[in-house]
This record gives structure tokens, sequence and C-alpha cells, in this order.
């Protein structure tokens, strides 16, 4: 039996592409039941095979007991009698499998940014970024960013900086700090900077929105 057929199924479940699945479990099940295979062979390939199940789904949570998952899949597969007919078990658990790491990953997608929204609320004063976050949580920064944009509707920065901005109004409106220590204490070294962001996202200058609020305009 090639390998290539089971890195192939492999492949397609981990992208969770039914059709794809349903061909090339179709394949890796005839070569699997093929008469000239000796029995040591493909105990071997169902082995390559279920470990590296195994390893997609502790791809997406490394949370998860590798023995249970490969118990869970030896007894939906493997103890299926495999060899002795069931493609369309074969091919229907591959399927689900695929389905599952999809949930896998959007449940981890989802707990990664819940980590990283908490951590902008607690610590928006700091230098956050994302690389900074990818490292924490082992996710590729470019990929953590369309995450972000696609969970929030905006960039990662300008996620952060509307925080800030917020908080530097509630500052405004309920102490009486100086501009520039409102400024430092939301995050921002660079005054100028910081007026010009506030002036994106409140449409006027700190010192205006100040007096606004006080004569209650």
């Amino acid at each position: 039996m090639r390998y290539t057929s089971i890195e192939e199924l492999l492949k397609a479940v981990e992208e969770n592409d039914a059709l794809k699945i349903e061909k090339k479990a179709r394949i890796v099940y005839e070569e699997l039941n093929q008469q000239n295979m000796n029995l040591e062979m493909t105990q071997m390939n169902m082995n390559y095979l279920l470990v590296n199940l195994a390893h997609l789904g502790l791809g997406q949570d490394d949370s998860l007991n590798q023995d249970e998952i490969i118990q869970y899949i030896r007894k939906n597969v493997f103890e299926n009698s495999v060899l002795r007919g069931g493609k369309e078990n074969f091919q229907r658990f591959m399927q689900e499998y695929g389905e599952y790491l999809g949930e896998l990953r959007k449940n981890t997608s989802r707990g990664v940014l819940g980590c990283v929204e908490k951590e902008i609320r607690e610590r928006y004063q700091e230098n956050l970024t994302l690389k900074e976050f990818s490292k924490k949580y082992f996710v590729n920064s470019a990929y953590l960013g369309q995450m972000f944009r696609k969970q929030y509707g905006v960039s990662f920065k300008e996620y952060l900086n509307h925080y800030r901005i917020e908080k530097a109004a509630d500052c405004l409106l309920h102490t009486d700090d100086k501009i520039y220590q409102i400024a430092d204490k939301v995050g921002y070294r660079d005054l100028d900077y910081f007026i010009n962001k506030f002036i994106a996202v409140k449409g006027c200058t700190p010192t205006n929105y100040r007096k606004k609020a006080k004569c209650g305009v």
C-alpha cells in the first residue's frame, strides 16, 4: 500500500473536505483490503492511519487525551471490521472526524480570541502586539490576525486603539488628569499620536470632548 494514499486521506480529513474524504477513504479502504497484502502490512498501515488521525485532533487541542482519541477511533473504525466490508462506515467516520476537527478548530479559535480580548482589557496600557500573543498561545500571527478581524470586524490594532480611546474618554469625563497623563495612562507614549487617534474615534480633540461634556453639549 502506498503511504501517499493515507497522506492524501489525512489531508482531506484535516481540511474537512467531505467529497475529497469520500473519494480518498474509498481508495484507502480498497487498498487495505487488497488480497495480496499480508496481515502484518495491513496492521502497520492501519496503525499509521490511526496514530496520525489522533495527532490531527491533538494538533487542534493539546488538552485532549491521546489515549481516549485513539480508543474512540479504534472503536469506530478498526473494531467495526474494516477488513470484512463496511466501506460506507469507513467513509462516513472519516467525514465525521473531519467535522469533529472543524469544531475543535472553532472552539480553539474562540478560546484564543477570548484570552486575547481578556488580556487587552487587563493590559491595554502595555505595548501589546499580535506577535506576542501568537507566541503565547501558539498560533501563527497572520492567522491570529485573520481570526481577530473575522470575529470583531476590525484589525487587532484597531480594536486595541478603540478600547484605549474609550478608556481615555472615561478618564476625561471622570478625572481632572491632564491630557498627557491620560494618554500615558491608557498606553500612548506619543501625545500627538494619541490626539490623532482620539479625533479619529470621537470626532474631536480630547480637550474639546471634555469641554462639551462639562457644558452638556
